[in-house]
């Protein structure tokens, strides 16, 4: 069957979560950048939203539902719990980081520095201290959640680890975040751990080069 095509944008913190499943279960597979307002795009992922997923004409939509679709049906380790109870705590980080984190720290604090949407293209500084103190609040959460581990379930890397990796491995690229990192000393073990991941070395986003002027 031919190699997993990753619908979307190389940048997006959702696309990087499928891409890095794929890694972690030595799976080959590649991003295929996307239009979200083409009709075509549509008939993939029907709200318009990245990523999407095509193997070998089985499609499918959303996040969750493509790191679990890779995990469950190809060999290597597993990213989910054996234990029931382990497996409903990783879907309830998996909803925290869908839920909240991608709202509060992504889309209203993280994206004002990446897309701003201030006057003469600056980041609103208005919309931005609006956001810190739920970035500050989910913060707090997230560090107390690895107090006693090195990941957010047991003692393994999961799905629930890949979802949430992304979005706080930007902080470090705008300005509030060592100070939003410094109280946070597990989050900071938690990023080094997972920044040293294959999965994470290889999602990195790399900017297209582009020919210097003669």
């Amino acid at each position: 069957m031919s190699d997993i095509i990753i619908h979307g944008d190389p940048r997006s913190t959702f696309c990087r979560s499928a891409r890095m499943a794929c890694v972690e279960k030595g799976i080959s597979h590649r991003i295929e950048p996307v239009d979200l307002s083409a009709e075509s795009y549509r008939k993939i992922h029907p709200f318009a939203k990245m990523p999407a997923m095509d193997h070998g004409g089985f499609r499918l939509f959303e996040m969750s539902a493509i790191m679990r679709y890779v995990d469950e049906n190809f060999d290597g380790p597993s990213l989910q719990p054996g234990d029931g109870k382990d497996r409903a705590r990783m879907e309830q980080w998996i909803s925290v980081n869908n839920d909240y984190i991608a709202g509060d720290v992504g889309r209203r604090y993280l994206l004002e520095y990446f897309m701003p949407s201030g006057p003469d293209g600056a980041p609103d500084r208005t919309a931005i201290e609006a956001a810190l103190p739920k970035v500050r609040h989910h913060l707090g959460v997230l560090d107390g959640a690895l107090v006693n581990s090195n990941y957010f379930v047991g003692g393994e890397v999961s799905l629930a680890d890949l979802a949430i990796i992304p979005f706080l491995a930007y902080l470090d690229k705008v300005p509030e975040g060592p100070e939003l990192l410094a109280p946070c000393t597990n989050i900071r073990r938690w990023i080094e751990t997972m920044s040293s991941r294959q999965s994470f070395i290889e999602t990195i986003y790399q900017a297209p080069q582009t020919d210097a002027a003669e």
